[in-house]
């Protein structure tokens, strides 16, 4: 059984959006953490037609110690050679599928992937990694229904939550995507990013008041979270209240002055002074 966490992290999906207010707005970033990918989790017997599966095994733990020796190429050799002894030996399917997503060969991470779906459905890692593959291919309404099955099949599994939320949001399911920031909330009470997140989402949907709140409380428990700030000032001249969105932009300068949002936050400056 594979059960070796990979050091190497990998970024979620980004997105923009774009808030109006009473001067030209800036884009303003979701900014997410990055996400590692998950071991899976399940007895190398679970295959659906077994093979050789002892000769598997032993093909799919030499590709293991090759992989923390830094013998890429190798490990994935190794994985090749468990699947020509046990087609249906998950784990190697899992392995190739971890490392094909980490070389960005997302084509080949996908075949593999879905085929420990296919032979583990029960995964809800296997699941969580075909999200973050399917979503590194642009093909966003299938990776939320990966993660939504992460979530099913996992209920505790915050970083499920996170991507569906971005993905939601990057669909424009504004209420879904709050729902899945705030069950991160309810794993990771602290979770800046989250509550950032949540801002983005109800800002698009049009609910300025609990936006400012939910930026509020990202900034109480960061003051140096600069975006934060800046959407704070974009909100604020939403509502037309150009002193606190002047107090907002200055302190996302103040928290990040070599930062592009600080840039930004300058020359909303510029303009409220502008239209005085």
């Amino acid at each position: 059984m594979f059960t070796h966490k990979f050091m190497t992290t990998f970024p979620v999906i980004m997105v923009l959006l774009v808030i109006s207010g009473c001067v030209k707005p800036q884009t303003l970033p979701v900014i997410s953490p990055q996400a590692t990918l998950s071991p899976l989790q399940f007895p190398p017997s679970h295959t659906a037609n077994p093979g050789d599966t002892a000769e598997a095994s032993r093909h799919n733990e030499k590709g293991i110690s090759l992989y923390r020796n830094g013998d890429v190429e190798g490990a994935i050799n190794a994985w090749e050679l468990a699947l020509k002894a046990d087609p249906n030996f998950a784990e190697a399917h899992y392995n190739l599928g971890r490392v094909y997503y980490e070389k960005g060969e997302y084509d080949k991470a996908l075949v593999h992937l879905q085929e420990a779906v296919r032979i583990v459905p029960v995964s809800a890692a296997a699941h969580y990694n075909l999200g973050l593959t399917y979503a590194a291919l642009g093909r966003l309404q299938e990776a939320r229904e990966a993660f939504e099955s992460a979530t099913w099949l996992e209920p505790e599994y915050a970083d499920a939550y996170f991507n569906l939320g971005v993905v939601d949001y990057s669909l424009g399911n504004y209420d879904d995507a709050v729902f899945a920031f705030e069950n991160v909330l309810v794993l990771r009470p602290n979770d800046i990013y989250a509550m950032y997140n949540i801002g983005l989402s109800l800002y698009a949907r049009g609910d300025i008041d609990r936006a400012i709140e939910k930026w509020e409380q990202t900034v109480k428990l960061s003051p140096v979270y600069a975006e934060a700030f800046y959407g704070l000032g974009l909100a604020y001249l939403k509502k037309g209240d150009l002193e606190k969105a002047r107090s907002a932009f200055q302190n996302c300068i103040n928290a990040q002055p070599d930062s592009p949002v600080a840039g930004d936050a300058r020359r909303e400056l510029e303009r409220i002074e502008q239209h005085r």
